[in-house]
């Protein structure tokens, strides 16, 4: 009985390397968590993200699914080392049914965590979203063996957009005082019209036609020098006969 001991201990031990997978042949596909509000009318990002888990990978099919109700494919974008697969079957975006293929090789492999593509999403409703990674999904390694074991799955939350904040006018109260007596009078300042007192006595029109004889008959003498000269020898003249009258 002993002499089989160890023949049990080697049979069990290659069950067990047969029946349980090994971590070698293991890749995730992912989400991040979404960029900016997850809002009804708003649009928001997530990354779909590749783990080899150091299997050297050169080809990712990744097939997604979503609530066609609650959200719509705006756009894919696929990291800038891949080069894309545009196959039918294998680069779609059906937002009817809600879901998207992407398929993209990686030229000479990859073996560490990288980013497969950007997907924007915009909001239609509200509700709970699932978005997830399907069974259709395939990561190949050099041997073109799928290794896919982990497919994420994020869950979504979409709320109504707050309302837009409209900003009322407000009213300009005019400035008052107290008087002492407790009565609120408006203050002086306040208005800005500017009234014209009444009652002002009418000036002398005798006057006023005086002056204004006056200063035009400056004006013309100033302009032509004939009237000058004529108004200074009349001048003279009048100077003349008082001086004489005076002296007589």
């Amino acid at each position: 009985m002993t002499k089989k001991i160890p023949h049990f201990i080697f049979i069990g031990g290659f069950l067990l390397l047969v029946c349980v997978p090994t971590s070698v042949y293991a890749a995730s596909l992912t989400f991040t968590s979404p960029t900016g509000d997850v809002r009804v009318g708003g649009t928001f990002m997530i990354k779909v993200m590749l783990d080899p888990l150091a299997e050297n990978v050169f080809t990712v099919k990744a097939a997604i699914a979503y609530p066609a109700e609650l959200l719509r494919i705006t756009s894919f974008t696929f990291s800038d080392t891949w080069t894309p697969l545009n196959q039918p079957g294998f680069n779609e975006i059906n937002n009817e049914k809600g879901s998207i293929i992407k398929t993209g090789g990686y030229p000479g492999g990859i073996s560490a965590p990288v980013i497969f593509g950007i997907i924007t999403f915009k909001g239609i409703k509200e509700g709970s979203a699932t978005v997830a990674i399907t069974d259709d999904s395939i990561v190949f390694n050099s041997e073109s063996k799928n290794i896919l074991i982990e497919k994420g799955k994020k869950i979504f939350s979409l709320a109504e957009a707050p309302p837009v904040k409209i900003q009322k006018e407000i009213d300009i109260q005019k400035p008052t005082t107290k008087t002492v007596s407790g009565t609120v009078v408006p203050d002086r300042f306040e208005s800005s019209e500017v009234k014209i007192p009444e009652n002002i006595p009418s000036p002398d029109k005798a006057w006023l036609y005086i002056k204004l004889a006056f200063l035009s008959t400056i004006a013309l003498i100033l302009q032509h020098s004939f009237v000058l000269y004529l108004s200074i020898a009349v001048l003279l003249y009048i100077i003349y006969r008082i001086m004489r009258r005076l002296f007589a």
